[in-house]
């Protein structure tokens, strides 16, 4: 009799033990699929989160929304380089594109005046070919960061000889009078360089009018003299001074 309660409390502790071991099982199998779930929601709520939705509001993963207007799909020229929007403007890389100015170093759409001329990119700046341009340095002399008639000072609108950026001669205009002035004693010569870079000299000379006979006829004195930094000349009667005009002088 006792033999048999050993063996049915023997068999009573198995059960139970078999019992704990699917629950056990079961939890684990439950906490897994759990887990599993968990991770599955997660990416592809993350995956919605830095997406745009249909009317282009774009959500961060922080939770803060980046704003409902992206420039690159706008319908507006928002840098003024005269193109618009993903993929006509060079400063959009995709229609996502927060901003149609171009961050990847080309200097003609990064809203910056790179060369210091006061004007910035593509239009404004005459250096810039189009909004592609990687330079808004130009061709000319005034627009070119090199001190062409070394002065000391370089380009638009730092050197004085340049009247723009679009100028193309850094020459400051110079005027100079070998007589001093309007000095009819004396042939001198005026001489010098105009703005754009051409040089000139110009010499005092006679000359007549009246006709090819004597009668009526005077010869007249061509004066050249300089007129602030540029030359300039008036005709003068040497005979209202008792004088002859003689080898570009009143004699």
């Amino acid at each position: 009799m006792a033999k048999r309660d050993i063996t049915t409390a023997s068999v009573g502790n198995s059960e139970i033990k078999s019992n704990l071991n699917l629950i056990i099982y079961i939890l684990f199998i439950t906490a897994l699929s759990s887990l599993i779930a968990l991770v599955v929601i997660n990416y592809n709520v993350g995956k919605a989160l830095s997406s745009s939705n249909e009317e282009g509001l774009a959500v961060d993963l922080t939770g803060e929304a980046s704003g409902g207007t992206r420039e690159c799909r706008d319908g507006r020229d928002n840098d003024g380089d005269t193109k618009m929007d993903w993929p006509a403007d060079p400063g959009c890389f995709s229609r996502n594109d927060r901003s149609e100015l171009n961050s990847n170093n080309v200097q003609c759409d990064n809203g910056i005046d790179d060369d210091r001329d006061g004007l910035v990119d593509y239009p404004d700046d005459p250096g810039c070919i189009s909004p592609a341009d990687v330079n808004e340095l130009g061709a000319v002399q005034c627009d070119n960061s090199r001190d062409d008639d070394s002065d000391g000072f370089f380009d638009w609108p730092a050197d004085s000889g340049c009247t723009s950026a679009l100028d193309d001669s850094e020459t400051d205009a110079r005027c100079e009078d070998s007589d001093g002035g309007i000095n009819t004693a004396i042939e001198g010569t005026v001489s010098g360089f105009y703005s754009s870079g051409q040089t000139y000299s110009f010499m005092d000379n006679c000359y007549i009018v009246g006709g090819s006979g004597a009668k009526g006829t005077r010869t007249l004195l061509n004066e050249w003299y300089c007129s602030s930094v540029y030359p300039s000349s008036t005709s003068i009667d040497c005979t209202s001074q008792g004088k002859v005009c003689l080898n570009g002088a009143c004699v």
